[in-house]
This record gives structure tokens, C-alpha cells and sequence, in this order.
């Protein structure tokens, strides 16, 4: 299948549910930009429809833009050699609130370990099932114990110092 033959049949297949469907430039990745509501159903599409296959979960990239969150999802299907990058966004309440988002481990189980590092460095939720309350607080795995904030934040203000030890950031 070639590029144009995949964006068909994305287009046919998910009409309402893409925002944005491009080519990056003259590769053979596509972009599909998807509301977050919509992004379980879209996974399990690329993934379980045959003629998509896009079976492997390459990297999965969280970018602040002002004040929303683009997740990027680097998907690979391995019997075309195909690549695609799905796409969502979220917006926290607030600049110290948490962001929601469906988590999307349970299409690929691997993304479990990405999303709570995003959780922990962004302060998103990501939720099992239909509902954001499915899940309230973020453990600390990569931070140390006590760590206030989320330090991936544009806004996010480094403490002067941290369990006794101070912090100096030279030049900024």
C-alpha cells in the first residue's frame, strides 16, 4: 500500500474523527491529528484493521504549545513498513492543574511506561475506560519522593533548593 492508497483509506475509515490528515513531507509518514475523546478508537483501527496493521508503538512524545499538550504517537506497521504519528491535544484547567487523557496502554502495552513518566513530568492523567475520574493522583517513579510540581511545564519554577541540597541554574 502506498501513501495516497493509506490516506484513502483513513479518510473513508475515520472521516469524523480526523481533524488533520497530512503527509509529511515526501516520506512515507503520515500525520492524523484526532480529537483525545476519539484517540482509543482510532488506536484500535490502526492497529487491528489488517490493511493498516499498525501493530508496533514506536515512541510516544509529549510537547507543551502554550498552554495546550500535543501527544504524539510514532506508530510502525511492520508488514508494510509504514509510519504514521497520531496526534491528539489537551488543555489542563489551569496552569498547575492536571491534564486528562485517555491512556492508550491498553492497545499498546508498552505506552504504560511512557505515560507515567509523562504524568509524572506534566501532570497528565491518563485514564483507563470512558471516564477521566478513573484515576486521581500521580506516583512518583522518576522523581524523588516529595518532589512538588511538574518540571516538563514551560511555567514550571525550579525550587532554590531540594531536600537540603540547593539548586543553581547559572545564566538564566
Amino acid at each position: 500500500m502506498d501513501i495516497i492508497e493509506l490516506k484513502k483509506r483513513l479518510t473513508e475509515a475515520l472521516s469524523e474523527k480526523i481533524l488533520e490528515l497530512a503527509q509529511l513531507g515526501k516520506g512515507r509518514v503520515l500525520s492524523v491529528w484526532v480529537e483525545a475523546k476519539h484517540i482509543n478508537e482510532v488506536a484500535l483501527l490502526l492497529r487491528n484493521e489488517s490493511y493498516l496493521g499498525f501493530s508496533v508503538l514506536e515512541n510516544f512524545f509529549v510537547a507543551q504549545l502554550d498552554s495546550a499538550f500535543l501527544l504524539s504517537y510514532y506508530l510502525r506497521a511492520p508488514k508494510t513498513g509504514m509510519e504514521l504519528i497520531l496526534r491528539a491535544s489537551i488543555v489542563p484547567p489551569n496552569p498547575e492543574g492536571l491534564a486528562k487523557a485517555p491512556s492508550i496502554r491498553e492497545v499498546w502495552p508498552m505506552a504504560e511506561h511512557q505515560e507515567r513518566e509523562s504524568a509524572e513530568l506534566f501532570g497528565i492523567i491518563f485514564y483507563l475506560g470512558l471516564s477521566p475520574a478513573d484515576k486521581k493522583e500521580i506516583k512518583h517513579s522518576f522523581l524523588p519522593p516529595g518532589w512538588q510540581g511538574f518540571p516538563f511545564r514551560k511555567e514550571y519554577k525550579f525550587p532554590e533548593s531540594f531536600s537540603g541540597i540547593q539548586h543553581q541554574r547559572d545564566g538564566l
